[in-house]
């Protein structure tokens, strides 16, 4: 989930600077990680 929010950011977004990218792409990826798995073992229960 985390990694193909962040594929979908990269791909759409026109900011390239090295900041940018690894703070906020890398957040995103982290947030989506970590909701991912917080939800997934409720899911699967």
């Amino acid at each position: 989930g985390g990694s193909l929010g962040g594929l979908v950011l990269h791909l759409h977004c026109a900011v390239t600077d090295g900041l940018h990218v690894g703070l906020v792409h890398g957040g995103v990826v982290g947030v989506a990680a970590l909701l991912a798995a917080a939800i997934v073992p409720r899911a699967v229960d």
